[in-house]
């Protein structure tokens, strides 16, 4: 519970990771409500594939300041418009159920080799 309120006083989550493996803590913060920067990572991208509320960025100090500063320019009821939208895609793409049914198709499939 505390990392959820953590996360709940936060404005933006952040995370300039080179390697992941599930990126549970991204999933805990768009939950939250939270918008996302992120690094252009493969297990960020899976996150990200149809949410069009996170910031997927290269490795580039230049255009983390810029996306940074354009979050910290909104006004807060557009940060929280976009947090709200990424709370939704990710409650639908990832909730436990969707993953539990994801897993038991890919289980079926590996057990039919």
């Amino acid at each position: 519970n505390e990392v959820f309120k953590r996360l709940k006083g936060a404005d933006v989550y952040i995370s300039s990771s080179t390697l992941e493996g599930l990126p549970v803590s991204v999933l805990e913060a768009m939950y939250t409500g939270m918008p996302a920067i992120l690094s252009d990572i493969p297990q960020h991208c899976e996150v990200a594939e149809n949410a069009d509320t996170v910031s997927l960025l290269p490795l580039d100090k230049k255009k983390w300041v810029n996306e940074i500063n354009r979050y910290a320019g909104m006004a807060e009821e557009e940060r929280r418009a976009i947090g709200q939208k990424s709370r939704e895609y990710v409650y639908g793409a990832f909730s436990l159920e969707k993953m539990h049914g994801a897993y038991d198709r890919i289980y079926e499939i590996l057990m039919k080799r």
